[in-house]
């Protein structure tokens, strides 16, 4: 299954009460190899309130699992998210983070993880984003939307 955006399963839903933090970072890319999308891709973290992770992982455990790559032959947990009746897409589920404390969502721009936050909590949705430089990593201001 190369593109499971195209099943709809059930997804995690989310409110801004459910939300600890959200924090985006932008990554040297490694991943894609087409200049479409310029040399860069974006983590969106979203950190959980303290009592959601239990319920989150119980989820987890019931969703589905994926056979997933070019060659459909990594297992993965494919979990969607939700708020606001609006689902978070992953353009690289085989790279989604997913723990109690947290989801690691990967976004190919800085648009689309920047929906990501705006949706799921624009009250929480973060002022700055680290970036990955070659000397360390920087906090440089987010555009305002």
């Amino acid at each position: 299954m190369n593109n499971p955006e195209a099943l709809e399963f059930p997804a995690f839903q989310l409110s801004c009460k459910d939300i600890a933090t959200i924090e985006i970072i932008k990554k040297k890319s490694t991943i894609w190899w087409e200049n479409t999308f310029g040399t860069y891709y974006y983590l969106v973290i979203i950190r959980f309130a303290p009592d959601v992770g239990e319920k989150f992982m119980r989820f987890v455990k019931s969703s589905p699992e994926l056979m997933l790559g070019e060659d459909h032959s990594i297992p993965k947990k494919y979990v969607q998210l939700s708020a606001h009746g609006k689902r978070m897409r992953s353009d690289a589920p085989l790279l989604d983070g997913l723990s109690k404390a947290e989801v690691i969502l990967t976004k190919r721009t800085l648009e689309g993880s920047l929906e990501i936050a705006h949706t799921l909590c624009s009250a929480k949705a973060p002022l700055t984003m680290r970036v990955e430089r070659t000397i360390g990593i920087e906090s440089v201001p987010l555009p305002e939307r």
